[in-house]
C-alpha cells in the first residue's frame, strides 16, 4: 500500500511540521502517526526494526541511520506506520 500524500526525506520533524510540510523520514512519519493515534485515544508507541544500518559522514561526525516505525492497536487490529528513505 502506498501513501502518496506524504513524501520521504531525510529530515526529522515534529508531528506538526511533518503534517504541514507533507514530508519526513521514518521518525517524522512515526511522530505524526503517534500524535494522531493518541489524540484519538488509541495506544501507540515506537518500534525499531532490525535492518542493516547505513552510515554517513558530516565533517568529523559519523551518522548512523536505522529504521523506526509506529505501532498502535485499534480494537483487536494492530496498525503501523512505515516508510523507507531511498537515495
Amino acid at each position: 500500500m502506498t501513501n502518496s500524500t506524504f513524501s520521504t526525506t531525510r529530515s526529522t520533524g515534529t508531528a506538526a511540521e511533518t503534517f504541514y510540510n507533507r514530508k519526513g523520514n521514518c521518525l517524522a512519519i512515526s511522530n505524526l502517526f503517534i500524535a494522531a493515534a493518541r489524540h484519538l485515544g488509541l495506544e501507540a508507541s515506537y518500534k525499531t526494526l532490525s535492518v542493516r544500518p547505513t552510515w554517513e559522514q558530516a565533517g568529523l561526525t559519523l551518522i548512523r541511520y536505522e529504521h523506526i516505525i509506529a505501532i498502535g492497536k485499534l480494537d483487536s487490529v494492530m496498525i503501523m506506520s512505515s516508510t523507507f528513505y531511498r537515495n
